[in-house]
């Protein structure tokens, strides 16, 4: 089976913009599972924008915009097709690939607090899955969905102590829960 996948996304500009340097990973890595990319394309509505394409840690490709002078509204039209192959079974990963420092190490925005340092001790039991499965039904019972209640640079801890955000706030504070829990 192939697909074509197209995603189109624009900023729009309240004032003067210069030096744009944006990062945008929209391509999966080559093969993964049964899936393998054959082509894909990134469209940038100014003529002037560089771009250059880079590989990233697990295998995608993320490009790389730049412009000097940014327009009051940029566009970007990404194309990417891929074909499954039926019977390739799930993708798999060697069991070196799950501790790996890029995914234990916490980030600015998902550095536990005490209180999710608790209530991942907690929740944590010998089976991972199970104290995974634990701190996904904690997170939901503590974050209600609200759109726009955070942002971009509002912290797992900032989410928490809210009680609302959006799927990025519910994936920051499970992350930092699942961290904490080893």
């Amino acid at each position: 089976m192939t697909y074509r996948v197209r995603q189109r996304f624009g900023y729009t500009y309240d004032g003067p913009a210069w030096q744009l340097a944006h990062r945008l990973v929209v391509v999966p890595p080559r093969r993964h599972g049964d899936q393998t990319v054959c082509a894909y394309h990134l469209a940038v509505s100014d003529p002037t924008a560089t771009v250059t394409w880079e590989r990233t840690v697990d295998g995608s490709q993320a490009a790389l915009v730049r412009l000097d002078t940014v327009p009051r509204r940029l566009d970007f039209d990404a194309t990417v097709v891929l074909t499954r192959t039926a019977g390739a079974g799930p993708p798999t990963l060697p069991a070196s690939a799950l501790t790996g420092r890029r995914l234990l190490t916490p980030t600015p925005l998902t550095a536990p607090d005490a209180t999710m340092i608790a209530a991942a001790r907690a929740l944590a039991v010998p089976d991972p899955l199970e104290t995974a499965l634990r701190c996904c039904a904690w997170v939901h019972r503590r974050i209600g969905y609200a759109g726009g209640s955070t942002d971009v640079t509002t912290t797992a801890a900032q989410a928490l102590a809210g009680g609302r955000g959006v799927c990025q706030d519910h994936a920051h504070v499970m992350l930092a829960l699942c961290r904490a829990a080893g």
